[in-house]
């Protein structure tokens, strides 16, 4: 322990004698306080002050030595305490990690291991499946594609008749011509008609038949959609160009009181069948 500065001068070897005609002059060599002379010496030589003064000094230093030796006693305790937590604690770490591997060290029975595989390829199934499901965009499902025919009026049946309205032509074309001798030459120009576009005449006859309603429409930038249903329940969008010549447009011209499709309100309109 490092010793205190206001004790090193009192701690120094020091040289004792007496000086009175009783006693012997002795020498001593030791480490210790430095004993005042005798009371009769003191009394000639020093005075009461300076002893006062220097007793009062030497009670100080005396106070600080105290005051430092209880704080390096205090110090030292704490150290001792804090060894002894830390070797405890290195020592209760090694016990537990011990006890620890002594109690897993076992084998598994085969049932275990069943069931541990089981429980990795479940895991494995299942990230497959999820990795799966969050890769696929979810779309709806597709409806087939019916090919549906343009809609055109049928071709009247006689050459001379070419300037008559698509509906005029269908309504004389459902009409059945009998009993005229003069119409030869209108049945040899029909059948050869349908001789040579056989296939048309009997799909624009079909189309005609296909379109129940249009039941809407909308702007798409600068072109016209139609809400159109079918015969079979069917609804499609169509473009102005498929129906432009079919009797459900003129009907729903009709219906806005317009005369052209251009016209039409620019917001989508649906019909309302209530």
């Amino acid at each position: 322990m490092p010793v205190p500065v206001q004790l090193s001068s009192l701690l120094e070897p020091v040289m004792s004698s007496s000086t009175s005609s009783t006693h012997t002059p002795s020498t001593s060599n030791e480490h210790g306080i430095v004993l005042l002379p005798p009371l009769s010496h003191v009394h000639r030589t020093v005075s009461k002050e300076y002893l006062r003064t220097e007793n009062i000094v030497m009670r100080t230093q005396l106070e600080a030595a105290g005051k430092l030796l209880s704080a390096n006693f205090a110090h030292m305790k704490l150290m001792e305490a804090e060894n002894e937590r830390l070797r405890n604690k290195a020592f209760t770490k090694k016990r537990k990690r011990v006890a620890v591997n002594m109690g897993m060290s076992r084998h598994l029975t085969a049932e275990e291991n069943m069931k541990d595989l089981l429980k990795e390829e479940m895991k494995h199934s299942d990230s497959d499946s999820e990795a799966a499901l969050t890769s696929s965009v979810p779309t709806a499902p597709l409806r087939q594609a019916h090919p549906r025919p343009k809609p055109r009026p049928i071709p009247p049946s006689d050459s001379n008749s070419h300037s008559l309205h698509p509906v005029d032509s269908h309504e004389s074309f459902d009409v059945p011509i009998t009993g005229d001798p003069g119409t030869d030459n209108a049945k040899d120009s029909q059948t050869s008609f349908g001789e040579e576009d056989n296939g048309v005449s009997k799909e624009d006859e079909a189309v005609e038949t296909v379109i129940r309603l249009i039941l809407g429409h909308k702007w798409i930038g600068r072109g016209l959609k139609f809400m159109v249903e079918w015969v079979d329940d069917d609804v499609t969008w169509e473009s102005l160009s498929n129906i432009k010549d079919c009797v459900a447009l003129d009907d729903c011209l009709v219906h806005h009181g317009l005369a052209k499709p251009s016209k039409l309100s620019k917001k989508m309109y649906l019909l309302s069948r209530k």
